[in-house]
């Protein structure tokens, strides 16, 4: 298990790693090879069939939260952020400054953009919405971004911005690459050409978003695959970490499709006197309805870009058969895309690509990232949605709705589930164990009781999530829920009680 936060050990610095896409090779190895192992592999398979429990993530502290804050550091889940405060996201709240001077041409990625320095000299990665579409792909990395900051994971700072090129020069030393990959200056004709393939408003300005360059110095991609050898403190398999296997509850929330290894950073730091790597996501902008330079296609989020069991389901059918999102109405305002709540099952949700790390996740990784994804209420959502971009009526007020229902369905699925305990926060208050129905606020069947077990004495059932714990009790109890019109008891969430400085405390759960 990784050690804590604080434990971690100074590190000597890696070896900087490519600054590729990634896209080819994510796509190449993780929907083939990767695909052939598991086929091959019998322990997927009883795993699959439910013959074999599923490994629970390999990072978690006494009481199921992720460890290493170099990973994710909770925040709005354990201190609520005030409006301004997720507005705000990681950054300092300035948006960045004109004029900028253009240092470099965007080679990788579908949208038009360059990277710039601006009038405080702070480096800018700048991308552009696609034409008639201003805000469709900045959306989702402004508003994404913040979101995804505030559950707890790092990101870059970026903000929405309105480019008028009488504000943008370009550097005599500016670079780009050529179709072969060749480096060549940057010309005056470069330029035109993104803004050619740019929204643009009635002004003349265009629609982008400006992300700032990551502290620290770059080191390349993290993965959702295996570990990295150069660092001593990865030691938990990335597919085996909680916050990244509850991301994919995350991003099916917000319908991020492009979670891969292209769209991770690792960054060197140097801070209070440690040296070690911080893992940063990036890259939002495939939100909402988002392909990044076009509107998502109806199956992204429901399959993979290329899905053997829909391909061979097609197939038996001789074609006859029809996937059930294929004929949904779609919903689609130009600064998002086609993004609705009809079709949307969390369970099965899919990215882009296969995500080894999404693919191991168990119901407890689920059920820590409804926690989460319930944390943002419909006023944090109005926080959040203060810096989108929304040229056209009713489009935030879509967006608004769409992506609290989402949350709900979300919230029904995984804190209402029978694969988990929907019990949670254990408090110890005047020698009573009281603990909260997360699936009660979660509108799940009404009529709940509570089986309370603990060694060496009979069962007890309460109307209340509420038991009387015996003086000097030291040991694990546990309780179970069963739901109106359910006779069976559900999955028990255990609870150790032990003193602590002479009090009887909570000291560990598991579910």
């Amino acid at each position: 298990m990784c050690s804590a936060a604080g434990a971690e050990v100074d590190i000597a610095e890696p070896e900087a790693m490519s600054d590729e896409d990634y896209f080819l090779s994510d796509g190449a190895y993780l929907m083939s090879i990767y695909q052939i192992e598991k086929g091959l592999n019998p322990a997927y398979w009883l795993k699959r069939l439910g013959l074999w429990a599923r490994t629970e993530a390999g990072n978690l502290d006494a009481f199921g939260e992720p460890t290493g804050v170099n990973w994710f550091a909770p925040r709005h889940g354990r201190r609520r952020l005030s409006a301004a405060e997720l507005a705000r996201g990681p950054g300092d709240g300035g948006a960045p400054a004109f004029p900028w001077v253009v240092e470099k041409g965007k080679t990788t990625g579908d949208n038009p953009g360059f990277i710039a320095r601006d009038a405080l000299g702070r480096k800018l990665f700048v991308k552009f919405d696609p034409p008639g579409r201003p805000g469709m792909a900045s959306n989702g990395e402004v508003i994404v971004s913040r979101l995804m900051y505030a559950a707890g994971y790092h990101v870059a700072a970026v903000d929405h911005v309105w480019v008028d090129p009488a504000s943008v020069v370009l550097s005599s030393e500016a670079t780009t690459r050529d179709r072969y990959n060749r480096k060549r200056p940057m010309t005056a004709a470069d330029l035109k050409a993104v803004y050619d393939a740019a929204a643009r408003d009635v002004t003349g300005r265009f629609s982008a978003a400006a992300s700032l360059a990551l502290p620290g110095k770059p080191k390349g991609p993290f993965g959702y695959l295996g570990v990295r050898r150069d660092d001593p403190n990865d030691t938990v398999y990335h597919e085996d970490r909680r916050e990244l296997r509850g991301l994919q509850v995350l991003s099916a929330w917000v319908n991020n499709t492009d979670g891969r290894a292209g769209n991770t950073h690792d960054a060197y730091m140097e801070e209070g006197g440690r040296r070690f790597l911080r893992h940063y996501l990036l890259d939002f902008s495939a939100s909402f309805g988002s392909g990044n330079s076009v509107p998502k296609k109806s199956f992204e989020g429901h399959e993979y870009m290329f899905d053997g069991t829909y391909v061979a389901a097609s197939w038996l059918s001789l074609g006859l058969w029809v996937k059930p999102w294929e004929y949904v109405p779609a919903v689609d305002y130009p600064e998002l895309g086609p993004f609705q709540t009809s079709g949307f099952a969390p369970a099965y949700w899919k990215p882009y690509f296969a995500n080894p790390a999404y693919e191991r996740r168990t119901p407890a990784d689920c059920f820590w990232a409804a926690r989460l994804s319930t944390s943002f209420t419909d006023v944090d959502l109005d926080a959040l949605l203060t810096v989108g971009v929304f040229p056209t009526p009713g489009a935030r007020a879509h967006l608004h709705r769409v992506l609290s229902e989402r949350r709900d369905v979300i919230a029904r699925r995984w804190l209402c589930a029978r694969e988990v305990s929907s019990l949670d926060e254990p408090r110890l208050i005047g020698g009573r164990l009281m603990l909260a129905d997360l699936g009660e606020r979660a509108n799940c069947a009404a009529g709940a009781r509570y089986r309370w077990e603990r060694p060496g004495a009979s069962a007890q059932v309460s109307e209340r999530p509420e038991f009387d714990v015996p003086p000097g009790f030291s040991g694990t109890v546990r309780v179970r829920t069963a739901r109106e019109g359910k006779k069976r008891w559900g999955r028990a969430l255990e609870i150790t009680i032990k003193p602590v400085d002479g009090v009887e405390s909570v000291v560990g759960m598991r579910r």
